[in-house]
């Protein structure tokens, strides 16, 4: 079993609570906890004395698919589309929130065109039928404007994530190459078709509230500089080789895609037991390598712009004037999800420990 189903297990069993040494009675007038943040030390929080479950937050996907002309070489759309079957009709994507768009579109350079899905966010498999319709409906022509597909889902998706602030947010670009000469011309933003741009964009969706995170699928030997797009995304860029089995390929890069995405964010509650008010200046993220192993605590970092303060060690909250999730560094993330048996732990009632 995996590191991500086996977190996922333990998340919908509302396993995520304190440990049992952070269930012992509060005595004394502070609020100080005996800890040690190097990873394998020994961690103690007596001082806490209430704890509340976290949940995973719902993880909401929006995948903008490649249909250009190239895409018809090689299998790649064929292969595409039948990953894309098996992805949203298998049983582990029950409950996801999937959503599809596409490029180009007739107007490949109208932004308010693309803020428009072809298939919105649905909670599968309520979206399935509709999501093969439109996957059989397409045929592929055009090139590859991804700047203004990408300021028309974004526009889309930031609004989704206002709507909806306890889910995590992803943009998935499947694309078998970079922004062409499409587009040219600016966009009514005064934008042109480059990588350059198309990066920015996604790092602004990462960096703003509510966030919203790109992942890439490169399909072809020709989309290495994506990476770009996904780092600054706060994301990850997994490259499919047309040599071998894509449709394996692309289907396993969802996949990933989901884990990973679920893996980092979680929800937490606005009160305590007995209904008491948390005090979000007093919670303390845990993580635990294996059963065996000794736990470790993540340091707050204010906000993602911080992350590269605590490598590998690092969180933050959502909004801290009123949070809702607790969300892992992306360094952090890489780290605990490393292994097959690792376990995060979120504790309420000490002072929490700071970079």
């Amino acid at each position: 079993m995996t590191f991500i189903e086996t977190t996922k297990r333990a998340l919908l069993a509302g396993l995520l609570a304190t440990v049992g040494a952070c269930h012992h009675e509060h005595n004394s007038g502070d609020n100080d906890a005996s800890v040690d943040t190097d990873q394998g030390s020994d961690f103690s929080l007596a001082c806490a004395t209430s704890s509340a479950k976290a949940e995973l937050a719902p993880l909401d996907i929006l995948i903008i698919l490649d249909t250009s002309a190239s895409m018809d070489y090689e299998g790649k759309w064929t292969s595409v589309k039948l990953a894309l079957k098996s992805f949203v009709k298998n049983t582990q994507a029950v409950g996801l929130g999937f959503g599809i768009q596409y490029y180009p579109l007739r107007a490949q350079c109208n932004r308010a065109d693309y803020a428009m899905p072809a298939v919105p966010i649905q909670v599968l498999p309520s979206a399935n039928a509709a999501i093969v319709a439109s996957l059989e409906a397409q045929q592929m022509s055009g090139g590859t404007p991804i700047v203004p597909a990408f300021e028309g889902v974004f526009d889309y998706l930031k609004q989704w994530a206002t709507a909806n602030p306890t889910h995590k947010v992803v943009m998935v670009l499947a694309s078998d190459g970079a922004p062409d000469d499409s587009c040219i011309a600016p966009t009514d933003t005064g934008l042109t078709n480059s990588l350059a741009n198309a990066t920015k964009i996604a790092m602004d969706a990462y960096t703003s509230n509510p966030q919203v995170s790109t992942f890439v699928i490169g399909v072809g030997s020709e989309t290495a500089t994506l990476q770009q797009i996904a780092t600054a995304g706060g994301g990850q860029a997994i490259f499919v080789d047309t040599s071998t089995d894509i449709q394996g390929a692309f289907l396993d890069a969802l996949t990933k895609i989901r884990g990973n995405a679920l893996s980092c964010q979680f929800s937490i509650p606005n009160t305590g037991d007995a209904g008491t008010t948390l005090d979000y200046e007093a919670v303390n993220v845990l993580f635990t390598p294996s059963p065996d192993a000794t736990q470790s605590s993540l340091v707050y970092v204010a906000d993602v712009a911080k992350c590269s303060s605590a490598p590998e060690n690092g969180w933050y909250y959502d909004d801290p004037s009123n949070p809702t999730q607790v969300v892992l560094c992306q360094d952090a993330c890489a780290k605990v999800t490393a292994g097959s048996t690792g376990r995060i732990d979120v504790v309420f009632g000490c002072k929490t420990i700071v970079l």
